[in-house]
């Protein structure tokens, strides 16, 4: 299926195509997952710290494929090759999350999400962020926001980089003894995680020289936390990174 048209889903664009210098991933986030496995199946690809979990993208790729089978079971016997064949049903254009937004600027509302809105935005962050599969990012932002969900998850998995989950919930002391520990390359977080961090009484007895580019998202932050922070603040940078 082809990515320049005109994408129709149940009688309505879910988006439009109106060109890019940079090619669109054309796959649902199974097939890409499945991909990166398989390019690099024995990279990190997670890491859970609280629990010292690690999986590389071979071992991650068959949890992920045994829930999803599991989920499935739930309704009706399924083995694998009815699975496999379900999948091969699925469209890029399908919907696969829904995020409920706080009706910030507007009603409260179930923002549907496709294949192809999340895996493009993840990828092309990743792009923006510079990412290989060599990158390793650190993610104290929840899951449930697409923050954590596609900025950071995505952007990782569409480039075989390593996902660091520092805690099941933000303090900042775990998150920068993660850094440190797993000398992760990048760092995510909203301005008030980057001032909880910058606070800390011991903020200087962390080693976090590998770090080289990160996001500040979300809300607003002062110009001197940018310029404390310990990714260098270019007041030219208009993509939000900062490196």
């Amino acid at each position: 299926m082809s990515t320049e048209r005109l994408s129709m889903h149940r009688g309505g664009k879910s988006y439009i195509f109106l060109g890019s210098d940079e090619p669109l991933i054309g796959e649902t986030v199974g097939v890409m997952f499945e991909r990166i496995a398989k390019t690099y199946p024995e990279n990190e690809a997670l890491v859970f710290v609280p629990r010292g979990e690690r999986y590389n993208y071979a071992q991650l790729y068959k949890v992920c494929k045994n829930a999803a089978k599991s989920l499935m079971a739930l309704g009706e016997g399924i083995d694998d090759d009815n699975f496999e064949k379900r999948r091969r049903e699925l469209d890029f254009d399908d919907i696969i999350n829904v995020q409920y937004t706080s009706g910030t600027t507007g009603r409260p509302k179930g923002a549907c999400l496709t294949h192809h809105n999340i895996l493009n935005n993840g990828y092309h962050v990743g792009e923006t962020m510079r990412f290989t599969h060599k990158d390793r990012l650190c993610i104290p932002v929840p899951f449930y926001h697409c923050f954590g969900m596609v900025l950071s998850n995505l952007a990782c998995v569409t480039h075989g980089a390593t996902m660091v989950i520092p805690g099941e919930y933000f303090e900042p002391d775990k998150v920068l003894e993660a850094v440190e520990k797993e000398r992760c390359t990048a760092l995510h977080g909203v301005p008030t995680m980057f001032i909880a961090e910058l606070a800390l009484p011991n903020f200087q007895d962390y080693d976090l020289g590998t770090l080289r580019t990160g996001i500040m998202a979300e809300a607003p932050c002062p110009l001197e936390v940018l310029c404390r922070g310990s990714l260098s603040y270019d007041p030219e940078n208009e993509d939000g990174v900062y490196r």
